[in-house]
């Protein structure tokens, strides 16, 4: 009998890049080399005749990620002797998911509902453009007397005379607002499917104290589950978990509200017994029932009810402010990403034919960082790709956009699925490590193996393995610098003296040595080998001097000298308002301006 071996990681890599005729998910850990093994895959389906490049829709999580995939494309293909690789790549469909979505909108002009020649908007100029929407909205009802989110400004407006914090009631709500619109569209959802909620919540206001028994459901069940798979079953612990975890399966809406908060009250009285109440998971677990026990009761539910106006008129509010901020996009011809991500998979839903011309050309689609991605943009994964020709590359351990509305689950579906249909997918785990020492690397697993659960990651902790060897350590790693300044003013001038001053040190005294693999490895540390970095820009200046000061060679990553400079500045924010003309700010920059030089008494009257 055959006797199947596990694949070394330099085996797993290979079939990574050469397999063709499945999916594959790459589980790579952090400092694994990613970004090169996308590139290395991209240029073998190229150089194997699978794919022309621009047969090969590759997606990044940011545009500086794409840039680089594209350099190292490039280097990889003209190494293969594609003389034209530079110019290839550069029009290839490389690039960030709100630039595929602005690319296809462009290219199917006719059956887009947006103009193809619209502006993108930042994410800080849509956030500036719907505040301003939201204040059109609020000087509209405030000269409304009776209505509902008349009522709920006059609120905000009364809070705010008893605030000294300058964001006061009314921006918080500006605030809490845009963020809600943000998180709704992710979701895929419109206006129309807040104003149907509105409505339920005005004829049916106990929906609001359901509303709140779910949110209390989604925060215990995964916590539950974890600690119930880490406690022995003769516990008495897990016997009350257990049936905390049955009361919370049985809420029906259709119940009576008041007698389910009650019962549930009694339930969430959890007796912890003789358990070991320092285990993270159990102790996350009690510490959250422990949390709901308080907040849960029932003249606090009859008081959300009763106040269920509020959250209607919010939502009344919330939509009016949408409707304008779309008016406003729509007179000067912009949209935001929401609206680029919506269009394009509404284009490749409802036309058959653009879907299926762009299935047809992307014979490979691969996706770096996916454990960040969301449900809409799995969806336009999903219909840009066949189903067998994908390539993601992810790591659960490295899910930090949830409050983005990442789902890593999404992620740990796709390696399930290989994992139990390997003819359909290829699974391949990267665990090396080129980037940390493997002190660093022991420490991180130290810390976060015994923490690492369901409620946490989901999967068992996957430790990464130093992939490089360094030379050993003499200095110190850390070092804790102690200013005394003389006074408040002067701190950060005595902290910038003290950084430049130690940095001399450093150097001159030749007593740490670079211990990374290299040519340099052994070598006295020099100036070029030192970074800093800084909380404020505004620390910069006095950082500069000091530098000066002290004779230490330095060059600012972050300096624009030359668009700083004043005359070129007023040009920019002239340009900007006949790009523009609704850009307040750069409109009273340039009317202040030399260029035209209207006074600030003139600009206030």
């Amino acid at each position: 009998m055959a006797v199947s071996h596990p694949l070394s990681e330099e085996e797993a890599q290979r079939l990574a890049i050469q397999t063709s005729d499945r999916s594959i998910v790459v589980s790579a850990g952090a400092g694994s080399g990613k970004t090169q093994l996308l590139a290395e895959r991209f240029a073998h389906l190229v150089r194997s005749g699978a794919a022309g490049v621009d047969q090969i829709l590759t997606i990044t999580y940011t545009r500086k990620a794409a840039r680089e995939m594209k350099e190292r494309i490039v280097a990889l293909l003209e190494r293969d002797g594609v003389a034209e690789a530079r110019w290839l790549v550069e029009s290839a469909y490389i690039s960030t998911i709100d630039s595929l979505c602005a690319r296809l909108i462009r290219e199917n002009p006719f059956e887009s509902v947006i103009d193809p020649f619209f502006e993108q908007l930042a994410e800080h100029d849509a956030e500036r453009l719907f505040y301003r929407a939201f204040d059109r909205v609020v000087d509209r009802h405030s000269v409304q007397p009776g209505s509902a989110i008349g009522n709920l400004l006059r609120e905000a407006f009364g809070r705010m005379r008893f605030r000294s914090d300058p964001r006061d009631a009314l921006h918080a709500l500006r605030r809490d607002l845009y963020e809600a619109m943000e998180t709704v569209r992710l979701f895929g959802w419109e206006r129309l499917h807040l104003m149907e909620w509105a409505d339920e919540l005005a004829q049916h206001p106990e929906q609001v104290g359901w509303q709140l028994l779910r949110l209390m459901l989604l925060a215990l069940q995964p916590a539950l589950q974890a600690t119930l798979r880490v406690l022995p079953a003769q516990e008495a612990l897990a016997d009350e978990l257990r049936r905390l975890q049955e009361t919370l399966a049985a809420l029906s809406p259709s119940g009576d509200l008041i007698e389910t908060v009650r019962a549930l009250r009694g339930a969430l009285l959890v007796r912890q017994g003789n358990t070991d109440l320092h285990h993270p998971v159990i102790a996350e677990c009690l510490e959250r029932i422990r949390a709901w026990h308080a907040l849960l009761n029932v003249q606090q539910v009859e008081q959300e009810v009763q106040e269920a106006w509020r959250v209607v008129a919010a939502l009344h509010l919330l939509v009016e402010a949408w409707d304008e901020y779309q008016r406003m996009k729509a007179e000067t011809n912009q949209c935001d990403f929401a609206d680029v991500m919506a269009e394009a998979i509404r284009l490749l839903k409802e036309h058959e034919t653009v879907r299926r011309r762009y299935r047809q050309r992307f014979r490979f689609v691969m996706v770096d960082e996916f454990q960040d991605a969301n449900g809409l943009q799995m969806e336009l994964i999903r219909l840009l790709s066949n189903g067998r020709n994908m390539f993601v590359v992810g790591d659960a351990q490295q899910s930090i956009y949830a409050f983005r509305h990442a789902d890593v689950s999404l992620f740990r579906k796709m390696e399930r699925k290989a994992r139990e249909s390997p003819e359909r997918a290829l699974l391949v785990g990267i665990a090396r490590n080129f980037r940390s020492r493997p002190e660093i690397l022991r420490f991180i697993e130290a810390i976060y193996r015994p923490i690492w659960s369901a409620s946490l990651g989901g999967d068992v902790f996957r430790a990464l393995r130093p992939a490089r060897t360094f030379a050993p350590k003499e200095a110190p790693s850390v070092e804790f610098v102690l200013t005394s300044p003389s006074g408040n003013s002067q701190t950060w001038v005595a902290l910038a003296q003290a950084t430049a001053h130690h940095i001399q040190q450093l150097v001159h005294s030749g007593r740490v040595r670079l211990t990374a693999p290299g040519a340099e490895q052994g070598q006295p540390l020099r100036y070029r080998h030192i970074a800093i970095l800084l909380r404020q820009t505004s620390q910069v200046p006095l950082l500069e001097e000091a530098l000066s000061r002290a004779g230490v060679p330095f060059y600012n990553t972050a300096r624009r000298q030359y668009y700083v400079q004043p005359e070129v500045r007023d040009l920019i924010f002239a340009l900007t308002v006949v790009d523009s003309p609704t850009n307040d700010v750069a409109l009273a920059a340039t009317l202040r301006s030399p260029l035209v030089g209207v006074s600030m008494d003139t600009l206030y009257a």
